[in-house]
């Protein structure tokens, strides 16, 4: 995660310092987005950021006790189960998009 953090942010940067981006509808892009493993990467990024702030057993910690300390099942918890259950949904969907797209590259 910190490394595609790292390779979105450096890239936004360029292009926006640059001023090159691409238009997509009614919106202006970097141009590094041009590409759809990129947009994908971000958005994977995205999810994986969210998914990390939703994490139920961050939420837990203040509760926990010594037989019980990695646990998603306290009241916080229960709360950002659901959430993070679309969000991992999404992000393996992602995984997978990227993955077939890698697959059929090797057998090229």
């Amino acid at each position: 995660m910190g490394t595609s953090l790292v390779y979105h942010a450096k890239w936004s940067v360029r292009d926006i310092r640059h001023k090159d981006f691409v238009k997509v509808g009614n919106f202006r892009m970097p141009a590094y987005l041009a590409n759809w493993q990129d947009v994908a990467s971000l958005w994977l990024t995205v999810f994986l950021v969210a998914m990390f702030c939703m994490e139920p057993i961050l939420h837990c910690i203040q509760e926990a006790t010594g037989e019980h300390l990695f646990t998603e099942h306290c009241p916080a918890g229960e709360e950002m189960l659901f959430g993070y259950s679309i969000m991992s949904t999404a992000a393996m969907l992602l995984y997978f998009l990227m993955l077939t797209d890698l697959s059929v590259f090797s057998t090229r």
